[in-house]
């Protein structure tokens, strides 16, 4: 399982592309996209969706639903951005990884999860891979007052950036898996790129966990 990438349009095709020449011609599928919109937002005052687009490959590709892991306590939701009304060749723009300390269990509801600028997240290289280093180190990199970290990257710029904001669950049912919540994001004026606001978020997307099914008797 791979969490910690970005779920890329464009990565899918390269690697279905790069499928054809291990398959004869009868045995290649016919590439199709499923469409699912897992939220939206504002950037900027500008409309954004949440939309990621499964493909009919016969190998597994990134999960990008909620990942809440009951063994960790933490939660994990990957957010790709790109304007309204876009389609499977419209690029994301902008990436939110939502990286969040859940001790206490699953999401409460209706409460706001406070997200604090990082400088240590700020700091590392970008090859750093957040998602180990936060399950082992979450203490350090959580600022105080802090639930959680949102990492922001934008379209063509390799450096990411830590935003403030909050995340409110208003459903989380990890039976049914399913998840509802807002969100509103602010990096800081001090980002290099230029500063960016995101208001109205939404999200309503799938929930997987690492929970052992036990066998049915």
């Amino acid at each position: 399982m791979n969490k910690k990438r970005f779920y890329l349009i464009g990565a899918v095709l390269l690697l279905g592309l790069g499928l054809t020449s291990c398959l004869k011609p009868s045995d290649t599928p016919e590439l199709h996209f499923t469409r699912e919109n897992l939220g939206s937002a504002k950037v900027n005052g500008k409309e954004f969706e949440h939309t990621v687009y499964l493909a009919n490959l016969p190998y597994r590709q990134n999960n990008p639903y909620f990942y809440y892991s009951e063994k960790h306590k933490v939660g994990y939701f990957p957010i790709y951005l790109s304007p309204k009304g876009g389609d499977v060749r419209t690029p994301t723009q902008y990436g939110v990884i939502l990286y969040l300390d859940l001790s206490k269990g699953v999401p409460e509801l209706n409460k706001p999860y406070e997200f604090k600028p990082t400088s240590l997240v700020n700091s590392l290289s970008p090859n750093q891979e957040l998602f180990s280093l936060f399950i082992k180190e979450r203490a350090k990199l959580l600022p105080e007052g802090a639930q959680g970290i949102a990492v922001v990257y934008r379209r063509g710029i390799i450096e990411r950036s830590t935003a403030e904001g909050s995340i409110t669950f208003t459903s989380f049912d990890t039976k049914k898996g399913t998840c509802t919540a807002t969100y509103q994001l602010k990096t800081t004026a001090q980002d290099k790129s230029g500063e960016l606001s995101f208001t109205d978020g939404m999200i309503n997307t799938k929930i997987y966990t690492d929970r052992k099914v036990e066998p049915k008797k």
